[in-house]
């Protein structure tokens, strides 16, 4: 007997959650939780080259028994290889099984399914949700101060959730504290005939301030009376997010891809929509960059999400090579002093420095890096 295409939206996977447990991640803590009454693990996935000297954002990962492997490697792959997004401290926050995910991830119980009719399988009693306000305390007051206590944050934290768990996402924007930007992954809003949506025009101030994306997947198989209302509902909550002024609203729909499948691809458009302009990307030797330019890029990204973000000291040392191909020996040597500590033992750099103090006149200093880049070259050669 097949279950009704409402339970699977908001059971989401059926994948056992057995089978993560040797599920591997960078950091592993054990938070035995007040708000909860029971014990709970978090995992914590730092940047490839996490230093605690700078400051990072935070993804709050729901349901990361399934989730959260393939949202690390994506955050990875995104500031890595594209370049897309700022460097990311990743925090999963996985359930114990799927009756402890209904209690959570609920705020109220459930007697019709999507379509306006009996439910009769009793997922959704009284009994068995209605544990949301514990979940958003524990986050709150457990998980993100830990976090911040022990991991360099900047407070610009982001939660992420699918299914029932993008539900949670869009009910706690009025009575959170503590996340800028919310990913809501074609999100249960068609749960107890849309209450998310009334709570949200009852408690939702006006002045509220966000960054929301939101996504919906097409491809169901199954009957039109449970399906229609799900993605009905989905695009409500976009429309009436959209009349906020200070919610930045993103959303996509993935027409060929089903309540699954749609997770990865609303990863990667909602990652790039949140953190859009957060990274200047690849320099080019040809192009016309001062370090005042390249301060002010990072200046507006951070203005535009309402936390600094610092230039990475990376991107000085091209900086300082575009300018030095381009001739530019004063504003080469700007951007080389904002990078040298990093790049002291990099041959090419002192050779670069050295010729711009030649060019410039000034031989004392050409001097000095001319004798480091020969005491750099002899060290190779050993």
């Amino acid at each position: 007997m097949r279950l009704s295409i409402f339970i699977l939206f908001a059971l989401c996977a059926t994948i056992s959650y057995s089978q993560f447990t040797n599920f591997q991640c960078l950091q592993k803590t054990t938070i035995e939780s007040e708000a909860l009454g029971d014990s709970r693990d978090i995992w914590v996935g730092l940047p490839v080259d996490y230093d605690s000297s700078k400051t990072y954002s935070t993804l709050y990962v729901l349901d990361a028994e399934t989730r959260y492997d393939i949202t690390y490697a994506l955050s990875k792959e995104f500031y890595m290889n594209q370049a897309a997004i700022s460097e990311l401290i990743v925090v999963g926050i996985p359930q114990i099984d799927w009756v402890h995910r209904i209690k959570d991830m609920t705020f109220t119980d459930c007697k019709l399914d999507a379509s306006g009719q009996t439910e009769p399988t009793g997922a959704f009693d009284e009994s068995k949700t209605g544990g949301g306000m514990q979940l958003l305390k524990h986050l709150e007051e457990e998980v993100i101060p830990l976090v911040n206590q022990n991991y360099s944050t900047n407070g610009f934290n982001t939660l992420i959730g699918h299914s029932l768990g993008g539900y949670f996402c869009a009910y706690v924007m009025p009575i959170q504290h503590s996340f800028s930007a919310f990913l809501i992954c074609d999100g249960s809003i068609w749960y107890n005939q849309g209450d998310v949506l009334k709570h949200l025009k009852k408690n939702l101030p006006k002045d509220f301030k966000s960054n929301v994306y939101i996504t919906s997947g097409l491809a169901f198989d199954g009957p039109r009376d449970q399906v229609d209302p799900h993605i009905v509902l989905i695009d409500s909550l976009r429309l009436f997010l959209s009349d906020y002024p200070n919610i930045d609203v993103g959303y996509s729909i993935y027409e060929d891809e089903d309540h699954v499948s749609m997770y990865m691809y609303s990863i990667m458009d909602g990652l790039s929509a949140v953190f859009k302009d957060c990274d200047y990307g690849f320099i080019s030797p040809f192009e016309e960059l001062s370090v005042q330019q390249y301060k002010d890029f990072y200046k507006a990204a951070s203005e535009r999400l309402g936390f600094e973000i610092s230039p990475p000291v990376d991107g000085y040392r091209w900086v300082a090579y575009a300018n030095h191909y381009q001739k530019k020996w004063e504003e080469a040597l700007k951007a080389y002093e904002l990078c040298y500590d990093k790049f002291s033992e990099d041959i090419a750099v002192n050779t670069e420095i050295a010729e711009c103090h030649k060019m410039l006149g000034n031989k004392k200093e050409q001097k000095f890096y001319e004798e480091k880049m020969a005491k750099l070259e002899e060290a190779a050669k050993r």
